[in-house]
C-alpha cells in the first residue's frame, strides 16, 4: 500500500482499513451511525483531502456507502467491494508508476544532456562557457542550445503527462470496473436490476467527483431500457460495454444478473490494465523523438560547437 504523502491525509491504507471495519461491525449489527464511530471519521468526509492515489478507491468507498444508505441493501458485501477496489486500484497505480519509472528518468537524461556539453568541452582544455558568452558565433550557439533544452524539456514531461493520464494516473472518478463490482455486490443481496441500477446511479451523484464521465446517466438510461423492456438502443458508451452485455444476458437467459456482473468487471479491468501497459509501451518509443529532434542537438551546440569554434580561431568572435 502507498505510504501517507503527509500527515492529515486520507491515504490507500485508510480506505482498506476503513471499508474492511465498516463491514465487520455492520454483519455484527451495529446500525450505521454506531459502526462509523469505529472507524476513521476522516475517510468518510469529503472536506478531508487524499492523496492522488487513494482519490479513487475513497471515491468508490463514498459511493458504496451511499448506494447501500439510499437502498438500505446489506452493506457489508458492498463495502468489501468497495475495499477490493481500492486494493486493485492501489496494484494498479504502483504497476503503472513501474512503468513509468523507467522512461520518466529517461526523460531526465536526456533532457539535462545539453547541459553536460559545457563540461565535456572543459574536459578537451576548451573555455566553452568563455566561447559561448564571448564570441558572436558561441552566443548563437549558446540561445539556440538552451532553446531546444526547453523544448527537450517540455516535450519529454508532456510525452510522460500524456501516457500518466491515458493509464490512469491521477483521476479521481470511480472506474467502470468499481461501478461493475458495487451493482454486483447489490444484486447480490437481492435488489432487481433497475433498482440496483438507479441506486449506484444516485451513489455516483452525491459523491463530488465521483462521476465526471456522466456514468450515471447511463446506468439510468439503462434502468429505463429494462422498464420498457428493450436495450437494443440503450448506449452505455464503449466502456461500460461488458455491463450492458451483462445485463442483457441475464435478461435474455433468466440467470442471476449479479455473477454475470462480477464477470464483467474482471473483464472492465483487463481492458483498462492492457490500456494502461499500451500507453507506457508507447511511452518509451516517443521519447526518442524529443532526444533526437532537441536533446542532441542541443547537446552539439552546447559542448561541440565551443571546442570547434575555438579551434576555428578567435576570428570568428
Amino acid at each position: 500500500m502507498a505510504d501517507r504523502a503527509r500527515p492529515g491525509l486520507v491515504d490507500v491504507d485508510d480506505v482498506v482499513r476503513c471499508a474492511e471495519r465498516l463491514a465487520l461491525v455492520l454483519e455484527a449489527g451495529l446500525g450505521w451511525q454506531a459502526a462509523t464511530g469505529h472507524v476513521d471519521a476522516a475517510v468518510l468526509d469529503p472536506r478531508v483531502r487524499s492523496t492522488p492515489r487513494a482519490a479513487r478507491g475513497r471515491a468508490g468507498l463514498l459511493v458504496a456507502v451511499e448506494v447501500s444508505l439510499g437502498l438500505g441493501a446489506p452493506a457489508a458485501e458492498v463495502l468489501r467491494c468497495a475495499a477490493d477496489g481500492a486494493r486493485l486500484e492501489e496494484e494498479a497505480s504502483r504497476q503503472r508508476d513501474a512503468a513509468v519509472a523507467g522512461p520518466l528518468s529517461s526523460a531526465r537524461i536526456v533532457g539535462a544532456l545539453p547541459l553536460a556539453g559545457p563540461l565535456l568541452a572543459a574536459l578537451l582544455g576548451v573555455d566553452a562557457l568563455g566561447v559561448l558568452i564571448g564570441t558572436q558565433w558561441g552566443r548563437a550557439c549558446l540561445v539556440a542550445g538552451l532553446a531546444l533544452l526547453a523544448l527537450s524539456w517540455w516535450w519529454s514531461r508532456r510525452l510522460v503527462a500524456v501516457a500518466a493520464s491515458a493509464a490512469g494516473a491521477g483521476r479521481t472518478d470511480v472506474d467502470d470496473a468499481t461501478v461493475c463490482g458495487l451493482l454486483a455486490a447489490v444484486l447480490a443481496a437481492g435488489t432487481g436490476t433497475a433498482s440496483a441500477l438507479r441506486g449506484v446511479a444516485a451513489g455516483l451523484a452525491r459523491v463530488p467527483g465521483a462521476d465526471p464521465a456522466g456514468r450515471a446517466q447511463r446506468l439510468r438510461v439503462l434502468a429505463d431500457g429494462l422498464d420498457v423492456g428493450d436495450l437494443r438502443l440503450v448506449d452505455v458508451g464503449p466502456a461500460l460495454q461488458p455491463l450492458l452485455e451483462a445485463v442483457a444476458f441475464s435478461t435474455a437467459t433468466g440467470t442471476p444478473a449479479g455473477r454475470s456482473l462480477r464477470v464483467a468487471a474482471v473483464e472492465v479491468r483487463r481492458e483498462t490494465d492492457a490500456a494502461a501497459r499500451a500507453a507506457t509501451a508507447r511511452l518509451a518509443a516517443r521519447l526518442v523523438l524529443p532526444l533526437g529532434s532537441a536533446a542532441l542537438p542541443g547537446f552539439l551546440l552546447l559542448g561541440i560547437a565551443p571546442v570547434v569554434v575555438r579551434l576555428l580561431g578567435t576570428g570568428l568572435g
